[in-house]
């Protein structure tokens, strides 16, 4: 029997395995109407994209370089969300940015929720929470760009009760809470994420954790974490 990191590459290799294998369908979301212009919200165009590929039985997403702005999707707790199997969704690290405008309400709002999805892939995108820390400036908790929360809950990524995960080369900043969150279905508590990897991912400035676990089955190889001191 293998060692612990056998066992992770094996699993790692899995996933790449899956994710390039199972994607019948490629489409950019400037397709649907996306700008990335820094000034647009383009919540409702992206999920017009997300939901046409997982309808579709997967596919391939492309974020072409811009700031997409995605702000929160009517009283629901994300601005983005992806229920299908068989996605990848990807751009160009550092110059793909999914961005949170600012005055998000006192509330649990995550800019990309993953639920109930098997073999997702997500790569080389920035995911920008734009909370407004500076690094060295105490908080306690201020919201800054945001509404302040007791105990804030704007994360960057959840994955929600989804299997096969894998999560590489991705930027996430200014998060006004964790990072990326990973836990049970938003509709059953009794259903863990499971199969999980983050690689190769930067995290600069969140103001709970870089990463939360409710999980099993979890690979984190070759992140860094640069977080901010309260």
């Amino acid at each position: 029997m293998g060692d612990a990191s056998d066992q992770s590459t094996t699993f790692v290799q899995k996933l790449n395995q899956l994710y390039s294998a199972s994607a019948p369908y490629y489409v950019s979301v400037t397709a649907y109407g996306a700008r990335g212009d820094g000034t647009t919200d383009d919540r409702a165009a992206i999920q017009a994209c997300f939901d046409a590929v997982s309808a579709a039985g997967g596919g391939v997403i492309y974020f072409p370089p811009g700031v997409y702005i995605v702000g929160r999707n009517s009283t629901f707790a994300y601005s983005l969300t992806l229920t299908g199997d068989n996605v990848t969704i990807f751009g160009i690290k550092g110059k793909s940015i999914i961005k949170h405008p600012a005055g998000m309400p006192a509330t649990s709002v995550c800019i990309l929720r993953v639920d109930n999805s098997n073999y997702t892939t997500i790569r080389d995108l920035t995911f920008n929470g734009n909370w407004g820390a500076t690094v060295g400036v105490t908080t306690t908790n201020a919201g800054i760009n945001h509404a302040d929360q007791v105990d804030p809950k704007n994360y960057g990524l959840m994955i929600r009760g989804s299997k096969a995960t894998l999560v590489s080369n991705c930027f996430f900043t200014q998060i006004y809470s964790d990072a990326v969150w990973i836990g049970a279905a938003s509709g059953d508590f009794t259903q863990a994420s499971v199969n999980t990897a983050i690689l190769d991912c930067q995290i600069d400035i969140t103001d709970r954790k870089s990463t939360r676990l409710n999980s099993s089955h979890l690979v984190i190889s070759y992140a860094v974490f640069c977080l901010k001191k309260k």
